[in-house]
């Protein structure tokens, strides 16, 4: 996976001691994480009724640590691109801090309830993000019908400045655009690891209809953006908040 220049300088972490074997950390500059960021939620789930209790549980503590659930979808079918990276829901959270995000992930009776999803989540991808496109762009709030683009690039603000051009000049609107801001890694006896995620940058794309969506990825820019790309993964989504 490539991050940008931009984010290879990190010299500042929060972390955590969530249990006596396990710590959380996050790493990034203190600008970012004392930042809003957006926490990409890229998952399979087996079976999906454990997930959704977990979810209708976890949402009080996750209001109480100032957290909020910002985009909720699941994929209905995938679009173009590489297959591997294929999950079937997308849940972006948005925490006021990395501190803020801390606090959720250490409360006990998060953690707890936590084991629902520890019991119905496959294929987890995880990836804090800065969000990057205009506030004024989330008119589409309501629309039921959206497209997610997560990509590796080697010229990532070409991929989403022809993005968000696209998006002006067609039906559409970018609900999200973001890249990642900080890497989260967990330490257990000793031994530290990188959270898996599929891309550092994702874009939600609606639309009033499936049509308006299907004809603006064909659109010139939309192809020109996508050949720039690394890697990519486009899904059409069921979205659900």
């Amino acid at each position: 996976m490539t991050s940008e220049a931009s984010h290879r300088n990190s010299h500042a972490s929060r972390e955590r001691q969530i249990t006596s074997k396990l710590k959380l950390i996050l790493r990034g500059d203190s600008q970012r994480l004392a930042s809003p960021l957006y926490a990409i939620n890229w998952f399979d789930t087996r079976p999906a009724w454990i997930y959704h209790l977990y979810n209708f549980l976890a949402m009080g503590r996750l209001k109480r640590a100032g957290g909020k659930a910002f985009f909720k979808g699941r994929v209905v079918r995938r679009l173009s691109g590489d297959e591997s990276m294929a999950r079937k829901h997308l849940l972006i959270v948005n925490y006021p801090s990395a501190d803020h995000f801390l606090n959720l992930v250490s409360d006990k009776l998060f953690m707890l309830i936590g084991l629902l999803r520890m019991l119905s989540v496959r294929r987890f991808s995880f990836v804090m993000h800065e969000r990057i496109d205009a506030s004024e762009a989330t008119r589409e709030r309501d629309s039921p019908y959206c497209v997610v683009l997560h990509f590796a690039s080697s010229a990532p603000e070409t991929v989403t400045q022809s993005a968000t051009s696209a998006a002006v000049a067609s039906a559409v609107n970018i609900v999200f655009a973001g890249r990642q801001a900080v890497r989260v890694y967990s330490e257990s006896a000793g031994a530290e690891n990188g959270l898996d995620y599929v891309t550092p940058h994702t874009i939600v794309i609606a639309a009033a209809s499936e049509e308006e969506l299907q004809s603006f990825l064909q659109t010139t820019e939309m192809l020109q953006a996508i050949e720039n790309t690394d890697q990519h993964y486009a899904g059409l989504l069921k979205r659900s908040v």
